[in-house]
């Protein structure tokens, strides 16, 4: 499993097999064992590669534990108004998770959920008036 997540993290980013293992500092045949599960990679390894695409280890393998917003004071609350599903980032679809990780590549992400926010304000106009 951990091969394929790293080698759809590579080829979402556009690299080459070349530049990922260059940048951790191995062959290119001992990567691309790392992408086919043949080898499982060290810690020190999986470390360098989540910080090649700036993400955690917990998103490499593909688990995001639910969000730590619960505690006693603001369990009742946060109970009332969102399904505990919409916390688990590790329910999202691949395409949902390619969504994330273009969202928070984006230099402008200010710029960028002002946009979505307008369009979204937008859409539901004009489905009122319909």
């Amino acid at each position: 499993m951990i091969g394929s997540r790293i080698r759809q993290f590579r080829e979402y980013c556009g690299m080459h097999p070349e530049q990922i293992a260059k940048s951790l500092g191995v062959e290119v045949q001992r990567y691309l064992s790392f992408e086919e599960g043949t080898e499982i990679p060290t810690i020190d390894i999986l470390e360098k590669i989540a910080a090649i695409y700036k993400i955690t280890l917990d998103e490499l393998y593909g688990y995001s534990p639910r969000m730590t917003v619960m505690s006693p004071d603001r369990e009742d609350r946060l109970a009332d108004r969102v399904q505990p599903d919409l916390l688990k980032m590790s329910d999202l679809s691949w395409e949902e998770q390619q969504l994330i990780l273009t969202y928070r590549l984006r230099p402008d992400k200010e710029r960028f959920i002002q946009r979505v926010l307008e369009q979204s304000v937008e859409d539901n106009t004009e489905n009122g008036r319909k």
